[in-house]
């Protein structure tokens, strides 16, 4: 979820609140801004990232996770970093 995009975050607060875990992607910032900015809360949480470092995983990003794993190559073209 890339949270600037959406019109009304209000919904995403409260499926955040209360659903049981969620993994994330390199969202230390979106989580921090959601909380001071918005408010919000969260349930568990998971980082995807020090999973695979637990798991001793040689790569940790998501891109190469999802095409070594899964065979789903990701289009970077529109991501916020690149914008």
């Amino acid at each position: 979820m890339d949270p600037l995009r959406l019109p009304e975050l209000t919904p995403s607060g409260r499926f955040l609140a209360i659903c049981d875990e969620k993994v994330f992607h390199a969202a230390e910032n979106d989580v921090l801004m959601l909380k001071r900015d918005y408010e919000f809360s969260f349930a568990q949480s998971v980082r995807h990232d020090v999973g695979c470092r637990i798991l001793g995983w040689p790569q940790v990003g998501l891109a190469a996770l999802l095409a070594s794993n899964f065979d789903v190559r990701l289009d970077k073209r529109n991501s916020a970093h690149r914008l």
